[in-house]
């Protein structure tokens, strides 16, 4: 089974994605991150095939998360794929730039999110 992480500060949306990654059959590894740094413990202790990281985190924000997954050896070629209430843009461009795989602005439409989930995962 793949093994998923997702990294989100808010419980609710979090449970969601759960059930829908659930339902595609795929081991999911849940963060509810209180900071980055939380995060990038998860990222480096379980090794998941795919991150689902949200930019508005606490302390550290996802962006610098992002810098330093794709700049470790160990986890720069796991496909992060960014989640976001802000607007696509000038941020959007940046993480391309930093690595991210994906940009997907809250809510994350459920067909979509399947799409990227089975090319990632393949």
């Amino acid at each position: 089974m793949k093994r998923i992480l997702i990294i989100e500060d808010e419980s609710d949306i979090c449970k969601l994605m759960e059930a829908r990654l659930s339902a595609m059959g795929c081991e999911v590894i849940i963060d509810i991150a209180n900071d980055g740094d939380v995060a990038l413990q998860k990222i480096f202790e379980s090794a998941p095939d795919l991150i689902f990281l949200d930019i508005m985190l606490p302390r550290v924000n996802g962006q610098e998360v992002l810098r330093l997954t794709k700049k470790n050896p160990k986890t720069a070629n796991i496909p992060v794929i960014v989640i976001t209430a802000l607007p696509a843009g000038p941020v959007k461009d940046i993480l391309i730039k930093l690595g991210a795989a994906e940009f997907l602005e809250k809510p994350v439409d459920s067909a979509l999110l399947h799409q990227l989930v089975s090319a990632y995962l393949s």
